[in-house]
């Protein structure tokens, strides 16, 4: 029987910062079974792959070392590292599995039965396993004991016994959350659009993962480089326009000046988009006047001096 005591801490500690991103709704799909600095092999089976909607090629998992409670998921360490799908791994008993699986088929397309009628509850069970291999991108932690304040290294600093690592599937909510880390409280995040791990959304719709959001901090855009990349009709100048109407009213908002500098020789930036009525042109100061530096177009939040001309046009109005 469970003291109050016990229970007490463990409600404590299921709400520290990154136990609570476990028990925001995480799903549990099995655990690690080798981990190195760079590489970690996790054991899972098909139930609980079922369970989750799903693992992706190429999506995040979470591993934690800890206990799961009656409380929720309390942590060992104040840490969760992030993991990248990349591939399936082999299990130590694979030839004998490959072995198995070969006998269930051959017997099942013989006999014309199903494969669970030829195979007992304990051998579908080791059936079902498989393994990931996965990607160690790095480390959430707490930069101190009971701190709320978390921080992202790009690796692991220590290497344990990894049967002590349980891996979590993110819930919609923890996935947007590791897509727009960090978070820094200013309400200067632009929403950019939705995580997508495969082109076969089936699974990630029925797991609601589909419309985990994506946000963007406009002040990177400033002070950063940024290159947007794609195939044709993937939404490459529609995703433009929304960085530079968010870098435009950013910079409206804080009463700075920030000049955008746009190639534009077919217009499509410019002018007004038949089709759902938007266009860089509409947030100059008027609907048919921009603020632009010849030959190219200037988008700036307050342009003291500038040059007045229509759009379409490359000849400057007094």
């Amino acid at each position: 029987m469970t003291s109050i005591v016990t229970v007490v801490a463990n409600k404590t500690k299921a709400i520290s910062p990154l136990a609570e991103l476990i028990n925001k709704e995480c799903v549990a799909i099995g655990g690690i079974y080798r981990l190195d600095y760079s590489q970690a092999v996790v054991l899972t089976d098909d139930y609980r792959k079922h369970e989750a909607g799903g693992v992706p090629l190429g999506g995040y998992l979470l591993a934690a070392a800890g206990n799961q409670t009656s409380e929720g998921f309390i942590l060992d360490d104040e840490e969760l590292i992030l993991l990248r799908v990349r591939g399936t791994a082999s299990l130590p008993n694979e030839v004998e599995l490959v072995q198995t699986r070969l006998a269930v088929v051959r017997d099942a397309t013989t006999s014309g039965r199903s494969f669970d009628d030829v195979t007992d509850t304990l051998t579908r069970d080791e059936l079902q396993q498989s393994a990931f291999d996965c990607e160690v991108i790095g480390t959430f932690y707490a930069i101190d004991q009971g701190s709320a304040t978390l921080e992202f290294g790009a690796d692991i600093d220590n290497v344990v016994s990894s049967a002590k690592y349980q891996v979590f599937l993110p819930s919609p909510y923890v996935l947007s959350w590791l897509a727009s880390y960090p978070e820094t409280g200013e309400d200067n995040t632009l929403p950019l659009g939705t995580v997508r791990f495969a082109s076969t959304m089936r699974r990630a719709r029925m797991a609601g993962t589909a419309g985990a959001e994506v946000r963007v901090h406009v002040s990177d855009f400033i002070s950063r480089k940024t290159a947007v990349f794609g195939m044709t009709r993937t939404g490459k100048s529609n995703t433009i326009k929304t960085v530079v109407t968010a870098v435009f009213q950013h910079g409206v908002a804080r009463k700075e000046r920030i000049g955008q500098l746009i190639f534009d020789p077919q217009g499509e930036y410019a002018n007004v988009n038949e089709q759902d009525g938007t266009g860089l042109r509409l947030l100059g100061d008027t609907a048919n006047e921009v603020a632009l530096k010849l030959p190219l177009l200037l988008l700036s939040a307050a342009c003291c001096a500038h040059v007045r001309i229509r759009v379409g046009h490359f000849r400057g109005d007094s």
